[in-house]
């Protein structure tokens, strides 16, 4: 069975040559001195070989803002293995223009968009779509960091842009507490309407560590299941930012494992583990 690891972020140490650079939109995690950690290309793919992981998405970590430099020379330097996800300003006349040259030039797949992190963008923001016309114009992946009170005007994007395929990462960030969980989940239950969405299972939402929370866990990636059917999701470690609440071969072996406590088919677990990341990303 081939594995796809659809979330992972790397980056060289400061000393080596890339900048920690601040976004120009203002972010929480800066705010607060949040550091993600470091790890490079080639630890990256020796702890995949390890877990019998073939391929992976690289993801811009947030910490880097539009420094795609690393990014792009590793998915150029391990085709093979990688397709990257980059990251634009929305709203910024240039976006198109950059998406554009992350696609053609730097061989990027697509772009993340991060409306959990800014005060000063909105998902339903007109500014943006432009961009999104391009990313159809380009038959491009937007991939959207949200919290699950911004699917509404996600909801609106999806309408207007019916032809863009659009992941949402972290499963869109539910609150799995008793007073928010049915309101949450629902929210990100009526996207699965839209059939160009699909849901990477991957975050803190599901990176557990108590009985109590792996049990909310495992009831809402059931729901997904349900709603969206194993074709619309996909697997992402987080890696590294999640080794603080497990490590890599823990996270995968939850679905991995045949008497795992989600109970899923073969079929289910081909799907969710390799084959909607092959669909979605092109993977050869």
């Amino acid at each position: 069975m081939e594995i796809i690891d659809t979330h992972l972020h790397v980056s060289p140490d400061t000393a080596n040559g890339c900048d920690r650079v601040h976004d120009d939109l203002t972010m929480h995690s800066h705010q607060s001195g949040y550091m993600e950690p470091c790890v490079d290309v080639e630890s990256c793919i020796a702890l995949m070989s390890r877990e019998n992981v073939s391929r992976g998405v690289l993801v811009q970590p947030n910490h880097l803002a539009y420094d795609h430099r690393y990014l792009s020379e590793a998915v150029r330097s391990h085709p093979e293995t990688f397709s990257g996800i980059g990251c634009v300003n929305p709203v910024a006349q240039e976006a198109p223009r950059q998406l554009e040259a992350l696609v053609l030039e730097a061989r990027l797949s697509g772009v993340r968009l991060r409306p959990y992190m800014y005060r000063s963008y909105g998902l339903a923001d007109a500014r943006s779509f432009p961009l999104w016309a391009k990313s159809g114009e380009l038959g491009t992946v937007i991939c959207i960091y949200m919290a699950w009170t911004q699917a509404a005007g996600l909801e609106r994007m999806l309408r207007q842009f019916p032809e863009v395929p659009v992941v949402i990462d972290h499963c869109g960030m539910p609150d799995l507490s008793p007073e928010k969980r049915e309101m949450s989940v629902g929210a990100i239950l009526r996207l699965s309407e839209y059939p160009n969405v699909y849901i990477k299972v991957s975050g803190p939402a599901i990176a557990t560590r108590t009985d109590n929370a792996e049990d909310c866990a495992s009831a809402f990636i059931a729901q997904l299941m349900g709603a969206f059917q194993a074709s619309r999701l996909m697997w992402g470690s987080d890696y590294p930012n999640s080794a603080g609440n497990e490590n890599y071969a823990e996270a995968l072996n939850r679905f991995v494992a045949e008497d795992g406590d989600l109970g899923l088919t073969d079929a289910q677990r081909q799907w969710f583990l390799g084959g909607t990341a092959r669909a979605v990303w092109g993977f050869a």
